[in-house]
């Protein structure tokens, strides 16, 4: 999954050094890029930059980039949300939901190869307009249940401005 590599020819992938020790005694932050398992298929492993964390709301994205309209998910416990760099390249929260912290595997620290590349990852924040503060609108209201949203099933929130 290209959250690190830019080329979308598909023949170049990259190399990484990943530190699985740290997170036991550091959990990841927001602006981390890390190793998960995809939380569609336990087989199969993906690198994507954690954006948001429990207690935040974040705005999806469509497919071409831009934000969902009206649309708000408020991360449960234990969970993140994680998308790729570019918008168009895999898989990610906008197509999955929140992801258990539970699925992450590594933080990605290095890219090894492609040569050109070579070097320590910097965190960073998110796109503008994913994370959403609580205080910029008038009205919201949760839809689903407060049974739902204990029990660690996300919760979609409808805004009015």
């Amino acid at each position: 999954q290209p959250t690190l590599n830019p080329d979308t020819n598909h023949l170049c992938r990259d190399l990484v050094l990943l530190d699985k020790l740290s997170l036991s005694h550091k959990p990841p932050t927001r602006g981390s890029i890390v190793l998960l398992t995809l939380p569609t298929n336990p087989d199969l492993t993906m690198v994507k930059r954690i954006t948001a964390l429990e207690g935040d709301i974040v705005r999806p994205h469509y497919r071409d980039g831009t934000l969902a309209p009206n649309t708000l998910i408020r991360i449960p416990k234990g969970h993140c949300w994680v998308e790729a760099d570019e918008p168009y390249h895999g898989m990610d929260s906008n197509s999955f939901g929140p992801v258990p912290l539970g699925l992450v595997r590594a933080r990605v620290t290095y890219v090894l190869w492609p040569f050109e590349r070579f070097g320590r990852l910097v965190e960073r924040k998110a796109k503008p307009g994913t994370v959403v503060e609580r205080g910029q609108f008038t009205e919201v209201e949760v839809v689903g249940s407060e049974d739902e949203a204990a029990n660690g099933k996300q919760s979609v929130v409808r805004i009015f401005k």
